[in-house]
């Protein structure tokens, strides 16, 4: 079993650190979370989402720190259950993003794990949504992408539309030697 030490370094009690925190207040197309070396493990939160409009929030990568981002290669199965109406899923391969979330507009919260190594980018999500009233909306993401080198960035966005308000959290895990 794995067993989890401070990733502050030097051993210490068992937890996750915060890497870093990004507050939206104004719009925003995008918002981009630098992956610090070291890593390999990390959970991104966002909390109090809302959007310009109904939209997807998709996760894209970058290896280069920003400059572009990765096309092609991803594939994803989302499933997502509206309330009352039901259930339905996407599933899609050789897109530009993981999408973390559909038909999504205020009110968002989502929790996502992520794996990133030099060989393989793997990402499991759940989200909480206010959809259409009196509707809450519910995603569960698995996605991936085989990797030539290790992702340094990572982005969030909307498809076409602004992130308006909300905060994103990265935290990462460091596995005791």
């Amino acid at each position: 079993a794995a067993e989890w030490a401070d990733a502050s370094g030097g051993g210490g009690a068992a937890g996750i650190t915060l890497l870093s925190q990004d507050v939206i207040t104004t719009a925003v197309a995008a918002v981009d979370i630098t992956l610090p070396s070291g890593y390999t493990r990390f959970k991104l939160i966002g909390e109090d989402m809302d959007h310009s409009s109904t939209a997807a929030v998709r996760l894209r990568l970058s290896t280069d720190g920003g400059s572009t981002f990765l096309t092609g290669g991803f594939a994803f199965q989302l499933l997502r259950w509206y309330a009352p109406v039901g259930t339905s899923g996407i599933n899609s391969s050789s897109v530009n993003y993981i999408e973390i979330g559909s038909d999504l507009t205020s009110d968002g919260h989502f929790e996502a794990d992520i794996i990133s190594t030099a060989n393989l980018f793997k990402l499991k999500s759940s989200a909480a949504w206010y959809a259409y009233a009196p509707a809450a909306l519910v995603n569960n993401c698995s996605g991936m992408r085989s990797m030539s080198s290790v992702a340094n960035v990572l982005r969030i966005e909307g498809n076409s539309v602004n992130i308006t308000a909300g905060t994103l959290s990265l935290y990462g895990y460091k596995e005791s030697p």
